[in-house]
C-alpha cells in the first residue's frame, strides 16, 4: 500500500509534480513567476477518476488551442471530496489529473506541457469533485 505514495514522492522529486500547498504560488527569489487563467473545470463524481462525454468534448476543443499555441503551458489542479485521509485525497486527485493529462497526451498535446498538482480536498467555495486546467503564463527572471 505505499508503493503509491513512493510514487507521488519520486515525481514531486523528479519535477513530474509540482508540490505547492493550495492557495500557495512556489516562487523563489530570482525564479519565474506564473500568472494562471482558468480554460477549463472538469467535473468527476465522487470517488471516481472516469472523464465524462462532456469532460472529454471540453478536453477536444482545449486540445484544439493548444494545438494551435505550441508555446502554452498549463497547470492542472485536481481536487477531490473523496478520502479519509491526506495520502487518499491526494491519490485521488493525482489519479485524475493523470487521467486529464493522458487524455490530451492521446490528442498530441506533450505531457511536459503540464504541471499536475494533485490538490486533494477542494476548498469550501466551489465544486468538491473537480480538475481545474489552467494557462499557466510564466514570465522570465527579473
Amino acid at each position: 500500500m505505499k508503493a503509491p505514495i513512493v510514487a507521488v514522492c519520486v515525481a514531486v522529486v523528479l519535477g513530474l509534480i509540482t508540490a505547492a500547498p493550495p492557495g500557495h504560488a512556489q516562487s523563489r527569489p530570482g525564479m519565474r513567476t506564473t500568472h494562471e487563467t482558468r480554460l477549463v473545470q472538469i467535473a468527476f463524481e465522487a470517488g471516481s477518476t472516469d472523464l465524462s462525454g462532456e469532460a472529454r468534448t471540453a478536453l477536444d476543443g482545449l486540445a484544439v488551442t493548444l494545438g494551435d499555441k505550441p508555446q502554452m503551458r498549463l497547470t492542472v489542479k485536481a481536487y477531490t471530496s473523496t478520502g479519509t485521509s491526506i495520502s487518499e485525497t491526494r491519490r485521488l486527485s493525482l489519479q485524475r489529473a493523470l487521467a486529464v493529462r493522458e487524455y490530451l497526451g492521446r490528442k498530441g498535446i506533450a505531457a511536459v506541457r503540464m504541471d499536475l498538482l494533485p490538490l486533494g480536498r477542494s476548498p469550501d467555495d466551489g465544486p468538491r469533485d473537480h480538475v481545474d486546467i489552467l494557462r499557466a503564463d510564466r514570465n522570465e527572471k527579473p
